[in-house]
């Protein structure tokens, strides 16, 4: 009878823990590593932070779905050679991530989400040139679609530490500035989330 009772409330315990740590309103911040393509690009690396507002709604017992806010910066702007005599360089201003997460609990532990949306974007695109008329200081502002995968750990009941991926789509860096999109990139985070 005891190993019943005690079985009972083990499992109990289990299902309320992870219940709750899949509903609610949630907050978070990351600091990471991001990166950009292209060739001959210099600078085309740096640090990176941004934090989040969430509200996850529980699925089932180990699945939850919800929309998400964030407001992020990246601290390096890329730079590059346009021809033998210009050169472009891009600085973020910051990244408006609106997106909706999907997180299934894997144990009372470990949890893995994903996030899909998008982002908007607003970038510095500056070109030199030794013909003044090439010059061309121009603010971007777009839309691109995101996406997030990443890996949580529960470390108490309401605060989680995660690891994730994401990139924010837009246009390579590359020879053609001339259309007028935003330099996408990609992101490596650590960070903290916490669940009301």
């Amino acid at each position: 009878m005891k190993k019943i009772l005690l079985f009972t409330a083990l499992m109990t315990c289990m299902v309320g823990t992870a219940s709750a740590k899949l509903a609610g309103l949630y907050v978070g911040g990351n600091f990471g590593y991001s990166f950009t393509d292209g060739e001959k690009v210099k600078n085309k690396s740096g640090l990176n932070h941004d934090i989040y507002l969430g509200y996850k709604f529980p699925l089932s017992d180990t699945l939850s779905l919800g929309p998400e806010i964030g407001f992020g910066k990246l601290f390096y702007s890329p730079k590059g050679q346009i021809d033998s005599n210009s050169s472009v360089k891009y600085k973020t201003n910051f990244y408006v991530p609106v997106v909706a997460r999907l997180q299934w609990q894997m144990n009372e532990s470990l949890y893995l989400f994903g996030k899909v949306g998008l982002a908007y974007v607003s970038q510095n695109v500056d070109v030199t040139s030794p013909i003044a008329s090439n010059n061309l200081n121009e603010s971007l502002k777009k839309w691109n679609t995101t996406e997030s995968i990443g890996l949580g750990y529960n470390i108490t009941n309401g605060l989680s530490t995660e690891i994730s991926y994401t990139n924010v789509d837009g246009e390579e860096f590359r020879k053609n500035i001339n259309d007028h999109k935003t330099m996408k990139f990609d992101t490596w985070n650590i960070g903290l989330n916490y669940t009301f």
